[in-house]
């Protein structure tokens, strides 16, 4: 009896152990990716993998709360950055509680890559670029200008996998200057069509007289604002002279134009409307001109001229005369130099299906200036006529410094409004809405890079907003200290803008930027758009996306 109570305890013990080690020895977890880079408002999956044991785990962060992670290990990132930056993704095995495995994650507003040239693309020139590039799903277009010459152009390229490659850029307009001033196009906007990204539309300023403008409105002509359309994805382009001329008052009932940068948008299929700020209304000041064609821009293929100005056919005169007797005065505050610090108003935004706004930063005649805001007007007839204006920011009736203001529409009938405020040292404000931009709820700032030697904050300038497909609002804009320095940076809200992930800086890192000015947001397929911006000789791409 004593000797096999002995060899029954023995095989006890030896059950024990094997329950305890497993087949194969001690029970050990391994979870990966390690270590992973993840955006903050995203969603990661990590895996566990058991060895010597049961494959079921528990899993859990630390720092707890930073965070969560379900039971299938789809980790979803917290909406702002956190400091410090990173945790630990936790499995934990069911069958041996003391066994666990883990994996660091880094978490980010966005994770810049290295940057990407645009091929064939020059020196950046005078102008104002806000909408230099568009995308439609994969498809994208980037736009820019030659350098300086006698005979400036529009160069046009092409990418069919969301700016991974481009293909050859191709010429989108020419003209040949009438004098010696060497001057390239300015004011550069793309749009595709919203019912074919074959069809581009691609506009752009010459700022002195040029053959295409003395063909239309006689020798000598002044500025000239040109649309090229392509109906083939960007082979070839067939140009349209909208606007030439910059004399007050002149003969078109006071459509002319002033000089300053016009913007293009697709609202709907075949359907293209540009519009052109600083032109005036009959009460002599500015307000702006609006054309708007259903047939890819064909329509403006014949026009008015005389006394040396010209003016396209497809004006709606829609936004003339805004307010009757006590009209908008439009301003036009942003510097197309190469130094230049604003963005020209007014910036077009569409939704895709149809609805079109327009927004400004102006000022209610005869107050000249004293009661200065930002505008948005909206239409639902392809800018045949728009609500009345509708002030965006209440709260700020006096002029501050208010610049560049810039719209975009998301999903569920989201919209917001950028702009930057304020004297010396700048604010960046934003307004949303849920109705389409019907209303506005009240504007908020938005806290800006801050530099990691001093402290201080950089006026944020040029600034670009988009949404993605998932709702989330990307902004960027241009970080200026005062010196030679232009940062670009992003940033992004999860929640439609009530929280900011944190800013990032993108053409970095700081101790060795890379001067750059310009940015645009490219709404690409993937976790995070990409970030173009231009340089003094090129411009070039960044990802986003881990």
């Amino acid at each position: 009896m004593r000797l096999h109570s002995i060899i029954g305890a023995s095989l006890l013990v030896s059950l024990a152990l094997a329950c305890s080690s497993g087949p194969s020895g001690p029970v050990t977890v391994t979870v990966s990716p390690a270590p992973a880079d993840v955006l903050t408002c995203s969603t990661k999956t990590f895996t566990a993998t058991v060895t010597g044991g049961d494959s079921a785990v528990t899993w859990s962060v630390d720092p707890s709360g930073i965070g969560s992670i379900d039971g299938a290990g789809a980790y979803t990132a917290p909406k702002q950055t956190p400091t410090p930056s990173t945790i630990s993704v936790v499995a934990t095995s069911v069958s041996d509680p003391t066994a666990h495995g883990s994996a660091d994650a880094t978490l980010a507003t966005a994770f810049p890559g290295v940057a990407q040239t645009v091929p064939g693309s020059t020196a950046l020139v005078p102008g104002v670029f806000p909408h230099a590039i568009a995308s439609s799903g994969a498809r994208a277009y980037a736009a820019w200008a030659s350098p300086d010459s006698n005979t400036p152009a529009i160069f046009v390229t092409r990418s069919d996998d969301g700016g991974t490659t481009w293909k050859t850029g191709v010429m989108a307009m020419q003209v040949t200057l009438d004098d010696a001033d060497a001057e390239a196009f300015d004011c550069i906007s793309v749009a595709i069509d919203a019912g074919n990204p074959d069809v581009l539309y691609v506009a752009g300023r010459s700022p002195h007289a040029n053959d295409a403008g003395d063909a239309v409105a006689g020798p000598d002509s002044g500025p000239t604002s040109i649309l090229a359309v392509s109906t083939d994805g960007g082979a070839t382009f067939t140009p349209y002279v909208m606007q030439v001329g910059g004399s007050a008052g002149g003969p078109f009932n006071g459509w002319d134009q002033v000089g300053t940068c016009g913007d293009v948008a697709s609202p709907a299929a075949n359907t293209v409307v540009f519009e052109s700020p600083g032109a005036y209304g009959s009460d002599g000041n500015p307000d702006i001109a609006v054309w708007s064609d259903a047939n890819r821009g064909a329509g403006f293929a014949q026009g008015i001229a005389a006394d040396g100005d010209y003016v396209a056919d497809g004006t709606t005169h829609a936004l003339d005369d805004l307010q009757g007797n006590h009209d908008i005065d439009v301003a036009q505050n942003g510097g197309t130099d190469d130094a230049g610090g604003a963005t020209e108003s007014p910036r077009l935004f569409v939704d895709g299906a149809g609805r079109l706004c327009l927004t400004y930063y102006g000022s209610t005649y005869p107050n000249n200036g004293t009661q200065a805001h930002v505008y948005v007007q909206c239409s639902d007839d392809a800018a045949m006529t728009f609500s009345a204006p509708l002030v965006v920011d209440p709260a700020e009736p006096i002029n501050e410094g208010i610049s560049s203001p810039v719209g975009a529409f998301g999903p569920n009938h989201a919209a917001a409004i950028l702009w930057t405020q304020g004297i010396g040292v700048n604010q960046l404000f934003i307004a949303t809405s849920t109705d389409g931009g019907a209303t506005f709820g009240a504007p908020s700032a938005i806290a800006t890079y801050v530099l990691p030697n001093d402290g201080g904050s950089v006026a944020p300038e040029n600034p670009t907003l988009a949404y993605d497909a998932s709702g989330i609002l990307w902004i960027a804009y241009r970080a200026y200290d005062g010196g030679f320095a232009d940062r670009i940076i992003v940033d992004k809200s999860c929640d439609g803008g009530t929280t900011w992930s944190g800013p990032v800086l993108v053409n970095g890192p700081e101790a060795n930027i890379v001067d750059m000015r310009w940015p645009t947001l490219v709404m690409t397929p993937g976790d995070a758009p990409r970030v173009a911006a231009s340089a003094d000789d090129h411009r070039a791409i960044f990802t986003l996306a881990p």
